[in-house]
């Protein structure tokens, strides 16, 4: 039996099983891709995609990762968005492209990889200014993470003062 809409109840077209899944993701991968300054990077295109500028700046992340889409995609895309014309912006989700993944070095989600001419020069876990980095990427300046902790507490005093040491 077939009800309104065509589809016959006893498949769970919302369930893991379905059998469009791949094509849905896919074709929403290149919709995203086609609508923003950041590409969806697949295992294929990973090499040829760095070769595309001299600088390229990489999200590692993951579909399951709902925090970080809500709490640090505008930062990317803002960053993607300024450096448009001089860097290239891309995003891998590391649960489909695991060799991709591992050959960067990831603790945590999501990870930012800086490239210049190819190469990594830095891999920074978790929320950054993405803005500010890739403008020191384009410098030839080192990449860092600027840490910030209140100066109110004690430990905030110690930590600023352990990190401008370094």
């Amino acid at each position: 039996m077939v009800v309104a809409g065509g589809c016959d109840p006893g498949t769970r077209a919302l369930g893991p099983d379905r059998p469009h899944k791949g094509r849905l993701q896919e074709r929403a991968r290149r919709i995203r891709s086609e609508t923003m300054a950041i590409r969806a990077i697949s295992a294929d295109e990973f090499e040829s995609f760095l070769r595309e500028s001299e600088y390229a700046v990489v999200l590692f992340d993951a579909s399951w990762n709902a925090a970080s889409k809500e709490e640090f995609r505008p930062r990317f895309e803002a960053a993607s968005e300024t450096y448009a014309d001089r860097v290239v912006f891309g995003e891998i989700d590391c649960d489909d492209s695991v060799e991709i993944a591992r050959s960067v070095p990831i603790v945590n989600l999501p990870t930012v990889a800086y490239y210049r001419r190819g190469g990594l020069i830095a891999a920074l876990v978790g929320y950054q200014n993405v803005t500010s980095l890739a403008q020191a990427l384009i410098e030839g300046k080192p990449i860092r993470r600027e840490i910030e902790f209140p100066i109110t507490s004690n430990l905030g005093r110690f930590l600023g003062a352990l990190i401008r040491r370094s």
